[in-house]
């Protein structure tokens, strides 16, 4: 909640609590991960209004996050090796590691982008080929070469499934040693809690609630200047 740490009080104000709340299902903040809660200012009652917003706010690029699955995937590693060897700057020694390192990232996110592009549709091709045998063995016996097949579909279908998990569960930073076993529903409400938390919807300066990014990001680069 921005805008206050308290929604309520007293007459005598010596007494302030968070009384006010949205209560909101897990759906929601799966359709609205961004959602923003803000106490307004009070003027008519002991009560701060609150202001649910869903629009949403763009703070500029997301912060380049390496996955742990990459590492596993066929030609990666010779990939990046051979980008790196390719790489040529002159200039300073640290603004050419620092425009590597740029650009060694833009050039991952390319080969990676392309290579879940491809991945997806192969995937697509093994689970339509998936249900064709399933709804062939309704109306007779499989033979032995469709069986095999259908149990290698469903292995290459589920290692790409696994590195989805892999890949939701380093997002969500969740410790399943401590919280228990994979859930999809509880993957997605982490994710999404992580966004909200993580965000900075709003500042106060002065008297005034700040919630522009342009403005937010200024005051903070003046700020620690």
């Amino acid at each position: 909640m921005g805008g206050a740490k308290y929604t309520y009080i007293s007459d005598r104000g010596d007494k302030l609590s968070k009384l006010d709340r949205f209560l909101v299902c897990i759906g929601f903040l799966e359709q609205w991960p961004g959602a923003a809660l803000t106490a307004l200012e009070r003027r008519y009652s002991d009560h701060r209004p609150l202001l649910l917003s869903t629009t949403p706010m763009d703070f500029g690029h997301v912060p380049f996050r390496f996955y742990n699955s990459w590492l596993e995937m066929n030609g990666f590693m010779e990939f990046v090796n051979g980008k790196c060897s390719q790489f040529v700057f002159n200039g300073p020694a640290d603004l050419g590691l620092a425009t590597k390192l740029r650009w060694l990232k833009n050039r991952i996110k390319e080969w990676v982008s392309a290579e879940k592009k491809k991945t997806d549709g192969l995937y697509n091709c093994w689970k339509s080929k998936v249900a064709e045998l399933e709804l062939l063995a309704e109306e007779r016996s499989l033979q032995q070469f469709e069986l095999d097949q259908r149990l290698d579909l469903r292995q290459l279908m589920a290692e790409v499934d696994k590195q989805k998990i892999a890949d939701t569960r380093q997002k969500s930073r969740a410790r399943w040693a401590v919280d228990g076993d994979e859930n999809s529903s509880f993957f997605h409400f982490i994710v999404n809690a992580n966004i909200s938390s993580n965000r900075i919807n709003g500042i106060l300066d002065g008297d005034e609630w700040i919630t522009n990014p342009i403005v937010i990001k200024q005051k903070f680069q003046d700020f620690f200047a």
